[in-house]
């Protein structure tokens, strides 16, 4: 039985190898060799039915030939690409052996290796604490510090002034005071809506009340301004401790990458974090303190500015109530009074309203300057001045530090145990193939 076969190749949808004729062994043939057989097929295809068919088209040695020559092309054509995977193999893997350094069963090789790490470290570190991001070779966002700690300081300004945050919500004071000058000229009456009202201005009333023994009268105490700036900055250390946790989660977390790339060793990994530790708590601990010093400040320290904004929140009263400013008051009382010598509006604001719209003025403007300063305060000293300071997690893998090792704690951070060895061993026979291959390559394209 003669049968027409395309060769494998031609599968190959463009590829198109033709086809190739073969002669079957039949059932009587089937425990010839295959010497007979390969004569029988000579003999089938030199009859004259044959003659119109090419010779290299007919037979199994034909086909073999073909195919051999084709797979021999297709080698040859996909060689530059061999050679190509090859390079960047081995140039992965002397990277590799160049991470792992020189085998370090001595004293010196193991401070090396110490050195070099720890410099790369403080590289990386530099780079990310400045906000250059582009000197760390990662693609992982968390390593973007100083752009995620920025967005995480924006979100802490905006918590902190937000008004439903405040236990007591501050009213436009202008507004307020242009309220109470349309109920009435009477300023009976604007003491009587003050005092019995709402809000900032009825809780400094009350306040007064309980410390009315302790001033003269008329007065508020000074208590008075410095309970209700306590009770309406009591929200602040919440929303800063929020702030000063995810901003030391995200140190921690770039601190991880940093290390990973800068030891690639996870044994050597796990000893110097084992060596740092107590620096990473104290670190921990540094932070904590500032913030609750800061916000204790905050809330034991006196009402203190010396911000001249204040002053335009108290000028305003006279200005509005009586219509003149707080220094002309004599000239505009007369110019008040109607030819007849009655008297067309007050030319005063009785002393107890004015105190109390004056503390409401201060606490306003007072608010608005600590709450400022407060975000400030926590920016610079909390999270500039001790969480990315000289303890921060990325700074303190230091050549200084690990300088300072014995040869026994040496030898336990850097030492090769038996992985290490196995893996260095690999990576050299993987290297040496990969040379080979290529030496093989060279002396083939020159012959």
């Amino acid at each position: 039985m003669i049968k027409l076969l395309q060769n494998d190749l031609a599968t190959v949808p463009h590829l198109d190898h033709g086809w190739f004729g073969l002669r079957n062994r039949l059932p009587i043939e089937r425990d010839s060799s295959d010497a007979e057989r390969d004569e029988m097929e000579l003999k089938e295809f030199a009859k004259p039915a044959w003659e119109g068919l090419s010779k290299d088209r007919t037979g199994i040695r034909s086909l073999m030939s073909y195919i051999d020559k084709e797979r021999r092309a297709q080698i040859q054509k996909e060689i530059p690409h061999i050679i190509t995977e090859i390079t960047q193999h081995l140039r992965e893997c002397e990277a590799n052996l160049k991470r792992m350094g020189e085998s370090r069963t001595t004293a010196r090789a193991q401070r090396y290796y110490v050195l070099q790490f720890c410099n790369e470290m403080q590289k990386m570190a530099e780079g990310t604490l400045r906000g250059q991001h582009q000197d760390i070779p990662s693609t992982d966002a968390k390593a973007m510090l100083r752009y995620k700690i920025r967005l995480r300081l924006d979100q802490f300004r905006d918590d902190m002034c937000r008004s439903e945050n405040i236990a007591i919500k501050f009213t436009d004071y202008r507004a307020d005071l242009e309220w109470l000058k349309s109920q009435s000229s009477d300023p009976r009456v604007w003491e009587e809506h003050v005092v019995n009202g709402q809000g900032l201005y009825a809780a400094i009333a009350q306040e007064a009340k309980i410390c009315e023994g302790r001033s003269l009268p008329g007065s508020v105490h000074p208590d008075v301004e410095e309970k209700l700036f306590r009770k309406l900055s009591v929200h602040w250390e919440g929303i800063a401790r929020e702030f000063v946790e995810d901003v030391k989660i995200m140190v921690t977390d770039c601190y991880n990458i940093l290390l990973k790339i800068a030891i690639p060793n996870s044994k050597v990994r796990l000893e110097v974090s084992r060596i740092v530790g107590k620096t990473l708590e104290e670190w921990n601990k540094d932070a904590d303190t500032a913030l609750r010093e800061l916000v204790e400040d905050n809330q034991a320290r006196p009402l203190i500015t010396r911000n001249p904004s204040l002053l335009s929140f108290t000028s305003m009263t006279d200005e509005i109530l009586l219509g003149h400013s707080s220094n002309n008051k004599a000239t505009n009382g007369k110019a008040n009074a109607g030819s007849n010598g009655e008297d067309v509006g007050p030319y005063f604001i009785p002393t107890s309203l004015n105190q109390i719209l004056s503390a409401r003025a201060r606490l306003d403007g007072y608010y608005d300057i600590a709450l400022w300063r407060f975000i400030d305060n926590v920016a610079m000293q909390v999270m500039e001045r001790h969480v990315l300071g000289p303890k921060c997690p990325m700074r303190i893998v230091s050549a200084d530090r690990f300088a300072q090792l014995d040869d026994t704690e040496l030898n336990t951070v850097a030492g090769e145990d038996e992985a290490d060895t196995r893996m260095r061993a690999r990576l050299e026979r993987t290297r040496s193939r990969y040379q080979k291959a290529l030496e093989r390559w060279e002396r083939l394209r020159v012959l």
